[in-house]
């Protein structure tokens, strides 16, 4: 019961930006010649979009995912707080009023880790998605 409120709160914000860029890049890629052409071989609607929409269209969403990383950090920090639930970001703010300097270095260390973890899984998934994009 009391995990609602705060996935609400932070799954909002972001689902709005990932629904708008999504739609965007569908509707680009419906546009797009090799969709015409795969309705002329006899493809289904369904399958083409599948296949080739959807998968194409991950790319931008696999962006803004790894883009938005960043600010669910922060805000899981604010919603900790406003929540009083025990997390990284509490323990961060806390250190902060008790002038803890070395528990908050290792609190922005550990976010800072995790941001640049996530952005080389976002490059790792690139190249999956997209065979075009390989990692060198």
């Amino acid at each position: 019961q009391s995990v609602i409120l705060p996935a609400v709160v932070l799954g909002l914000d972001f689902a709005g930006t990932l629904i708008r860029f999504l739609r965007a890049d569908l509707e680009v890629q419906v546009g797009a010649d090799y969709v015409r052409t795969a309705l002329a071989t006899g493809q289904s609607k369904r399958r083409i979009m599948i296949r080739h929409v959807a998968r194409n269209s991950l790319i931008s969403g696999i962006t803004v995912l790894g883009l938005a990383f960043g600010n669910l950090i922060t805000g899981a920090t604010i919603v900790e707080t406003i929540f009083d639930w025990p997390g990284i970001g509490l323990l961060a703010i806390d250190s902060i009023r008790e002038r803890d300097y070395p528990v908050v270095q290792g609190t922005v260390l550990f976010m800072a880790c995790a941001f640049v973890v996530v952005n080389v899984m976002t490059d790792v998934l690139y190249a999956v998605v997209d065979p075009r994009v390989r990692l060198d």
